[in-house]
């Protein structure tokens, strides 16, 4: 079983993620909003990357594999 995220699930995510964020920061740290969001997202991305370590199964970086993809033709080169 693979888990599919189209496109409107991944920027559903992102709007849920920035406004839970910006909440966060209001209510308990009060950074300014630009640098609160950036941190905060600076910190969950770091959390993904450590998740993604640690849970067994396939990662990120083993279905890339070593395939570099040109931004023109999309393929690998």
């Amino acid at each position: 079983m693979s888990l599919v995220i189209t496109p409107f699930d991944a920027a559903a995510i992102m709007i849920v993620l920035a406004a839970a964020l910006g909440y966060i920061n209001h209510r308990f740290i009060g950074l300014p909003t630009s640098i609160g969001l950036t941190i905060m997202g600076a910190v969950a991305s770091l959390l993904v990357v450590a998740l993604d370590h640690l849970l067994s199964g396939p990662s990120v970086a083993d279905e890339r594999g070593s395939c570099i993809c040109s931004p023109i033709t999309l393929s690998c080169s």
